[in-house]
């Protein structure tokens, strides 16, 4: 590497121009050489900190796998002790004729979990004096196993409720005489129901086809799709009825008159 020369030393007097030269070279030199050190700095801090950035990074790794591990422990230790106090309340359900619901079991076993009420204390904490509240929720709990949810709603639902939380123990209910009857009105029902959303999704695909087809005007399609409705048709019904065929065969006889009256030519 080149080193400044002094334009006033004796030897370099009558050498101005190679002393300028030099000391240009020899700025040239220690510029660049300052800014690879500038660079290898910054590699060096850049490097420190990736290293930094890396250690944090593990270090968090490492805290929330502990605290995952922490709370799966503890997940499993209260589950533990919720199934230990639902199997007790199970035994005390059954010696009462109540049926042991897993909705109402399931309640009761995380509320005593929650609040450090023991398999043996949860009987006195829990059931005794409650019988009756209970006989409600596990009756609902018995019919759920019977009756979907989505058709709780129907007339009769409420009726068999009543039937199931007076009846001891509760699952001879499905012995009831009028238990059985509603029973059988809930379950043709049902039927009814599903059968009713059956010709609505088939009312949808027929109005569909029609429209992609284009074998109605879309005025007629519109009125028909009402008549449908009304009638409560399915598919069969609907495509087999008069009023169907008639529009139907109305576009029909539309397009033949209009393409009658297309005149073909020719190009000379």
């Amino acid at each position: 590497m080149a080193r400044r020369r002094s334009y006033f030393s004796k030897s370099n007097k009558n050498d101005m121009a190679g002393v300028f030269l030099n000391n240009c070279i020899a700025s040239q030199q220690k510029s660049k050489k300052a800014e690879e050190a500038a660079m290898n700095r910054a590699r060096k801090e850049g490097e420190r900190e990736r290293v930094r950035l890396a250690k944090e990074a593990e270090r968090e790794r490492v805290r929330l796998e502990r605290e995952r591990a922490k709370l799966a422990n503890e997940r499993a230790k209260f589950n533990a002790k919720a199934t230990a106090v639902a199997g007790r309340l199970e035994l005390e359900f059954e010696k009462i004729g109540l049926h042991p619901g897993k909705q109402t079991v399931a309640t009761i076993a995380i509320k005593a979990v929650q609040a450090s009420v023991s398999p043996a204390k949860a009987k006195s904490y829990y059931i005794d004096g409650k019988e009756d509240a209970l006989a409600q929720s596990c009756a609902v709990d018995f019919l759920e196993l019977k009756i979907s949810s989505e058709y709780q709603h129907l007339a009769g639902f409420p009726l068999m409720v009543d039937i199931v939380k007076n009846c001891r123990p509760q699952k001879d209910a499905e012995k009831d005489k009028r238990y059985m009857e509603l029973k059988a009105e809930i379950d043709n029902e049902i039927k009814e129901l599903i059968a009713k959303a059956q010709r609505e999704a088939e009312r949808e695909k027929v109005v569909k086809a029609l429209f992609i087809t284009k074998l109605m005007f879309n005025d007629e399609l519109g009125e028909f799709f009402d008549i449908m409705e009304e009638n409560d048709w399915g598919k069969e019904e609907s495509i087999n009825s008069d009023t169907y065929k008639e529009r139907v065969a109305h576009k029909a006889k539309y397009v033949a008159k209009v393409q009658s009256h297309i005149t073909p030519f020719k190009l000379s």
